[in-house]
């Protein structure tokens, strides 16, 4: 894993009550905030998707799992590239490892989505998406026996939605 993938911790002290972390400022924000203050084009989901698809990977390597991804954990440097922030649920994996990052407020109510997902699932009207755009989605939301990225990121990587003339994998 490369340092560029990930928010840098500066320094770290205690006070009586509470513990303070000193990160990288990171002027671009976070995800959610990119996302509540801009229409998103799908060249831009292209791509961050690719750089959380690389970060995971590295992650994934080096044997932790990151537990918490979700857009607040996804920060954007002065260059727009994301890096990967909170490692606060950070584990080593091992075999219990790999189930669905669905979940609801209840066990019950996570396992009816898992279910149904397919049911759940809703891609709006008014918004265009790509075919490819819409295939991803429902790659990542299917059983482990059919998903993508069973067999490794190289799969994730050589799905059509990646597909670009502007960047690579190797040159992101």
């Amino acid at each position: 894993m490369t340092q560029e993938q990930l928010s840098k911790l500066c320094c770290a002290f205690q006070h009586e009550k509470y513990l303070y972390l000193g990160m990288e400022f990171m002027p671009g924000g976070d995800l959610v905030n990119l996302t509540s203050n801009y229409d998103i084009p799908e060249e831009w989901a292209q791509f961050y998707t690719a750089e959380v698809v690389l970060t995971l990977d590295a992650i994934h390597s080096l044997g932790f799992i990151h537990r918490d991804i979700k857009p607040d954990n996804m920060l954007l440097d002065r260059n727009g590239h994301l890096k990967l922030a909170d490692f606060g649920t950070c584990m080593k994996m091992d075999s219990v490892c790999g189930d669905t990052p669905v979940h609801s407020e209840s066990l019950v109510g996570t396992y009816g989505k898992i279910m149904d997902h397919k049911n759940i699932l809703t891609f709006p009207d008014d918004i265009e998406m790509s075919k490819d755009g819409k295939d991803l989605i429902c790659a990542f939301l299917s059983s482990k026996e059919v998903r993508l990225g069973r067999t490794g990121v190289d799969e994730i990587k050589c799905h059509p939605f990646f597909k670009n003339d502007q960047w690579t994998f190797d040159t992101i």
